[in-house]
């Protein structure tokens, strides 16, 4: 995309692994490469990551601008148990990222993080902020969260 489009939300996804289950290399590229293609068709833009949840090692994507039902949609179409999703807030004058852990639709906990606004100017700021580590997501830390082990880290 060309555009400069502002970020409006951030949210973290895979197709891999559903309900958890550990798939075959195979069977998970082809599951996560029709979701890329569902979220480029949504007008997303995304980079790739690493993740891992309940001990499964996954490739998840960070995309932007996304409705918080489309992706909750999606996650329950490619039978995920969780994903992570954030929306823009301005209070005072400061830019914050209200995340979002989602299991099976619905919010289980949340977190707000103070954000550069110029890092929301576009995902191609965004992308590059969290690739060079000038703003890192939080992982959500709750008691359910470190139980399943949930990590993710970006590549580079």
């Amino acid at each position: 995309m060309n555009e400069k489009i502002p970020v409006t939300s951030v949210a973290i996804i895979t197709a891999q692994n559903p309900f958890g289950s550990r798939l075959s290399y195979d069977i998970n590229h082809d599951l996560n490469r029709k979701l890329r293609l569902e979220l480029y068709d949504a007008n997303c833009e995304l980079m790739q990551m690493e993740g891992s949840y309940a001990g499964n090692q996954e490739h998840s994507f960070l995309t932007t601008n996304i409705p918080r039902i489309k992706l909750i949609e999606l996650a329950q179409k490619y039978k995920q148990k969780a994903a992570i999703w954030a929306f823009v807030r301005t209070l005072d004058e400061e830019t914050y990222l209200h995340f979002q852990y989602l299991e099976n639709g619905k919010t289980t906990t949340g977190k707000i993080v103070p954000i550069c606004a110029s890092y929301l100017e576009s995902a191609d700021k965004l992308f590059t902020a969290v690739r060079t580590g000038s703003f890192k997501l939080p992982v959500l830390e709750n008691k359910e969260e470190k139980s399943h082990g949930t990590e993710f880290s970006f590549d580079s």
